[in-house]
């Protein structure tokens, strides 16, 4: 079974991080066998990146890394447990705004994992979504993928994608975030329109490769950004 989440979608600034998980027939047993499996389920209620990146970690370790090593959030992709696999996509915000629509973002980047992971899974592999949503490229049209609201907290390969993709997003915001520090705690608000963080970009403008200008369109924020961070 494959599953595929994404995170940040409704952010201000950083990236939108997209993750397919695919759990081999094996390793779905063993998870569903297991009575303690406090890692699954909706990666918002884990309230602090360690904890995140503790939670993927763990659940790794328990189904037994093959070649990609102990999780590192920097990795984009990974082979682990009995032949399950996760693949890591990521859009900056330069891209969102070249997009000019956070959902054509968000489907490039399912289509991007879905492809990147069907090569090397059985052809009869179930194939998930998290949301109501999904628009297949004209090549990913034969693919049969179905949709599950909710499925974060309800789908055990949804829920994993969940978790690395929290993980990821929560190391690429941490790279950057001592050149930040005017927009508050952006470890903590991860890019988010908290009234804290609009109020620092109302005093200080936008800042280029984190904001995403096409949200901001709407605060009415000064054009120029206040300063340029490397892309992340």
């Amino acid at each position: 079974m494959i599953g595929i989440d994404e995170v940040g979608r409704g952010c201000v600034g950083g990236p939108l991080v997209v993750v397919g998980v695919y759990l081999s027939s094996n390793d779905l047993q063993r998870l569903d066998s297991n009575p303690r499996r406090p890692w699954i389920g909706d990666s918002k209620r884990l309230k602090s990146p360690r904890a995140r990146i503790n939670a993927v970690q763990t659940l790794l370790s328990w189904l037994g890394v093959e070649r990609s090593g102990a999780f590192q959030p920097e990795q984009r992709s990974g082979v682990f447990g009995h032949h399950s696999r996760y693949h890591v996509w990521i859009a900056t915000s330069e891209e969102v705004d070249d997009d000019g629509n956070i959902l054509t973002t968000t489907m490039r980047g399912m289509n991007a994992v879905l492809r990147a992971l069907l090569p090397t899974v059985p052809s009869d592999t179930a194939v998930w979504v998290d949301g109501n949503i999904f628009r297949p490229d004209s090549d990913m049209t034969q693919i049969h993928v179905q949709t599950l609201v909710g499925g974060d907290a309800n789908n055990l390969s949804i829920s994993m994608a969940s978790m690395i993709a929290k993980a990821v997003r929560d190391h690429c915001i941490a790279t950057i975030a001592d050149q930040l520090t005017l927009y508050g705690d952006v470890n903590k608000h991860q890019g988010y329109g908290t009234a804290t963080h609009r109020a620092a970009i109302e005093t200080h403008g936008w800042v280029q490769g984190f904001h995403r200008q096409s949200f901001l369109q709407k605060w009415n924020v000064a054009a120029l950004p206040s300063a340029t961070i490397i892309n992340i």
